[in-house]
């Protein structure tokens, strides 16, 4: 017979990530451009051991954007299975908010991972995201709105 803390590290692992939708007054998206890939993200980034997803939204938010803010509730939740091109992954998208003129002028970027960051409408943003992130952000403003999470997988938002 094995102990708990033994069997529990033969269990299969996830790659867990977070992040913040934020929008300006305007109501537009803010996305963060990688200095280390093509597509844009929201700011946030992998959940690191013995830390919840929203410590972790709220670490990555700091580290990425500069800027101390309270992280909201949890918008959406997505699984994604491995595919050939991508890992496993669960992924929580936390509402950050709307960012005043104040806190948008703070907003410092780590020049080796960030090279920019705008305020898109989602019809500005499709080009620059990769779809399933897309369609994340596009439910997360209806959660936002409806006061709700909202769980899928492999970002099906039907």
């Amino acid at each position: 017979m094995i102990d708990d803390i033994t069997f529990s590290k033969t269990l299969p692992r996830k790659i867990t990530a977070a992040g913040a939708l934020f929008t300006n007054t305007d109501g537009k998206v803010l996305l963060v451009v990688p200095t280390y890939k093509p597509v844009w993200e929201i700011p946030g980034g992998t959940v690191e051991a013995n830390e919840s997803p929203q410590q972790a939204c709220k670490r990555e938010v700091r580290e990425e954007l500069g800027i101390d803010v309270p992280i909201g509730q949890l918008l959406r939740l997505n699984y994604r299975e491995e595919t050939e091109e991508l890992s496993e992954i669960l992924l929580f998208v936390f509402d950050g908010g709307v960012l005043s003129a104040e806190q948008i002028a703070a907003i410092q970027l780590p020049p080796d991972e960030l090279s920019n960051f705008h305020f898109l409408t989602l019809d500005e943003a499709k080009d620059k995201l990769i779809p399933s992130l897309y369609q994340l952000i596009e439910s997360g403003l209806e959660q936002r709105k409806l006061n709700q999470t909202r769980y899928t997988e492999n970002s099906d938002t039907v």
